[in-house]
């Protein structure tokens, strides 16, 4: 399985997508991003204007029709309609407008794509949310998402990170930037790090001090996703078993239940009784 996250205003939405083995646990549970709702631009627009005079919806550059399918366009006017709804503070037309970019899939990629070079950082980051949920789908927008990684914001860096690593080839930087984000204050972003590594096995081995540092965490749910991640790796994370083996006795159930699970992974030989049984929450697969 390969597992991404996406956040955005202190809020997150735990994306999973399957393609492997069940070795794997899911991410934790995190914040969902409040749903909102729309109806037209024009009157969004005009509501906005009218609550606040200096808060404007964010401008965007309509992308010629010629270059665009008639359900790309119809994604583009719905990016923007979300747009105007996060800004104005609207659900309802937040929600309206996420429903129709979910409904459109794979289609939104080509509408979105210019909006990851927007000099508006709502613009940029709100286009990074709905590509990962679309995944490798979204492959085509590879070059802007690698030109995301040096983003002044940290949620656009690591949504972009993250989505790269569920493409084929992930670049160097994203891994790159993946590890900068693992002594990251936030520890949402520090758990959305450590999750897309596991992505990466190949890449992230050369981490494993880093990613193992984390199991001493005072964080539970950094200890968790940094467990989970180490039985993704495979064999070199084999050297982090000691640091794993002291979260046996960890007070939080969840940390304990990973700890159990990556000590049966990279070494079934010398795992203890506790560890026989795989959690119940690892033994289903994603096709």
């Amino acid at each position: 399985m390969r597992f991404w996250q996406i956040w955005l205003s202190g809020g997150a939405c735990a994306i999973v997508l399957g393609c492997g083995t069940a070795t794997e646990l899911p991410a934790p549970e995190t914040a969902e991003i409040a749903p909102t709702r729309s109806s037209t631009s024009e009157n969004l627009s005009t509501q906005v204007a009218a609550a606040d005079p200096d808060l404007q919806p964010v401008p965007v550059e309509p992308a010629a029709e010629s270059s665009l399918s008639a359900d790309a366009r119809r994604a583009e006017q719905a990016f923007r309609r979300l747009l105007v709804a996060a800004e104005g503070d609207h659900p309802e037309d937040w929600a309206t407008a996420d429903a129709e970019l979910k409904e459109l899939g794979s289609e939104v990629v080509p509408a979105l794509i210019p909006f990851l070079t927007h000099e508006q950082p709502l613009a940029r980051e709100l286009a990074v949310m709905f590509l990962a949920q679309v995944g490798p789908d979204a492959a085509a927008a590879r070059e802007s998402l690698i030109g995301l990684l040096s983003d002044p914001s940290p949620l656009i860096r690591v949504n972009a990170a993250s989505l790269l690593t569920t493409f084929e080839s992930p670049p160097a930087s994203a891994i790159a930037a993946l590890q900068e984000l693992l002594t990251h204050d936030d520890p949402n972003l520090r758990v959305n790090a450590l999750f897309a590594l596991g992505n990466v096995p190949d890449a992230a081995a050369e981490l494993v001090p880093a990613i193992a540092a984390s199991l001493d965490s005072e964080s539970p749910q950094i200890r968790h996703a940094a467990a989970n991640t180490l039985s993704r790796l495979g064999e070199p994370a084999r050297s982090s078993l000691p640091q794993l083996r002291n979260l046996l006795e960890d007070s939080d159930p969840a940390v304990k239940e990973a700890a159990l699970f990556a000590i049966r992974v990279l070494d079934p030989a010398v795992t203890p009784a506790s560890a026989t049984t795989i959690p119940a929450s690892a033994e289903t697969t994603s096709d």
